[in-house]
C-alpha cells in the first residue's frame, strides 16, 4: 500500500511507505510528510471494512502510531459517485464513519483538500495530473522493511479446497488454479485496454 498526498508545494518526496498493492493518499499542503502526520485528519475511503484497508489501519496503527479511530472516515467512490457500502457492520464507538457529499468522488475531493488523505488498493486517476502523489517515497523499500520485521506478507484473498473434496476429486486442485489463472489473464487484458483508452 502506498499512501497518497495532494501535491502542490512540495519540495521534497515523503520520507516514508507501506505496501505497494494498495494506496493511503494524503494532503502536501497540509504537510502530511509522515503517517503519524495523520492523525485528527480526514481519510477517504472507498468502504471502511474492504480487506486492503484493514491491512493500512493496522499497519498504521502499529507501525506508525495512527491509531484507528484518530482518523475519520470518508466512503464513497474513488473515481465514480455513488458508491454505497455493500456490507452493514457495526463500528467500534470511537470510530467515526460518514459518506461523502452526492455527486462527490473520493479522488477529486483529496485533490481538492476536502480530504488529507485516502486508502486505496487503486491509484487515483488526479496522481496524473501531479496534484496528487504518494505520502512515502520508497513503497518498496518499506515493504521490505515491514517484512523484515514482521515476518508477514499482506493477502488480499486466499482460496481453500477441503481435503475431502480433493480427495474425491483431486484433480479439480488443478482444474481451480487454472480458472484462476484463466481470470486473472482475462482481467490483466481488460485493464491494459482500459488504460490504453
Amino acid at each position: 500500500m502506498t499512501v497518497w498526498a495532494r501535491h502542490e508545494t512540495l519540495a521534497r518526496p515523503p520520507p516514508v511507505a507501506i505496501h505497494d498493492d494498495g494506496d493511503v493518499a494524503g494532503d502536501a499542503a497540509q504537510d502530511a510528510n509522515a503517517p503519524e502526520q495523520l492523525v485528527g485528519r480526514t481519510v477517504g475511503v472507498a468502504e471502511y471494512q474492504l480487506t486492503a484497508n484493514v491491512w493500512i489501519r493496522g499497519m498504521l496503527a502499529e507501525r506508525y502510531g495512527v491509531p484507528v479511530a484518530s482518523v475519520r472516515y470518508r466512503t464513497g467512490g474513488l473515481h465514480r459517485p455513488g458508491r454505497v457500502a455493500k456490507l452493514a457492520h457495526p463500528l467500534p464507538d470511537d470510530v467515526l464513519v460518514e459518506a461523502i457529499p452526492d455527486g462527490e468522488t473520493l479522488a477529486d475531493m483529496l485533490a481538492a483538500g476536502r480530504i488529507d488523505a485516502l486508502y486505496t488498493p487503486r491509484v487515483p486517476r488526479t496522481f496524473a495530473t501531479g496534484r496528487v502523489r504518494r505520502l512515502f517515497a520508497d513503497p518498496r523499500a518499506e515493504e521490505e522493511r515491514y517484512y523484515a520485521a514482521t515476518g508477514i506478507f499482506p493477502i488480499m484473498h486466499v482460496v481453500v479446497l477441503r481435503r475431502d473434496v480433493y480427495e474425491r476429486r483431486p484433480w479439480l486442485a488443478q482444474s481451480l488454479y487454472k480458472a484462476f489463472e484463466q481470470a486473472r489473464e482475462v482481467r490483466s487484458q481488460i485493464r491494459q485496454r482500459v488504460a490504453a483508452s
